[in-house]
């Protein structure tokens, strides 16, 4: 050991308590109770599904908004009016753009 440790230029006291330190934390892991490296999959994946249905939710509340905003101008699915008045129906995009001038698109 003493060897290996003069070739990688550490003390045998500073191998002695690193080789420690991982069996501690080897332990602390397998017992279960350890500040693990790698992240749990299930408590990432968890995170990142709460994450989306608050955007999911945001998104539905905006959508509603602008459906209201639609109906109290009379405006249909199509756009302006809902008939064939000559014009051509406006363009989702378009429409939110006009109903919702802050959201960006």
């Amino acid at each position: 050991m003493s060897e290996t440790c003069r070739k990688c230029g550490i003390s045998p006291t500073t191998s002695d308590n690193w080789r420690k330190m991982a069996m501690d934390a080897g332990r602390r892991e397998l017992a279960g109770i350890g500040g693990s490296c790698r992240s749990d999959p299930a408590k990432a994946t968890s995170k990142e599904i709460e994450s989306l249905k608050i955007v999911v939710g945001e998104q539905a509340l905006v959508n509603a908004e602008l459906k209201k905003k639609a109906r109290s101008r009379g405006e249909g699915e199509r756009g302006q009016g809902g008939g064939g008045g000559g014009d051509e129906p406006e363009q989702g995009a378009q429409v939110l753009r006009r109903l919702a001038p802050g959201i960006l698109l």
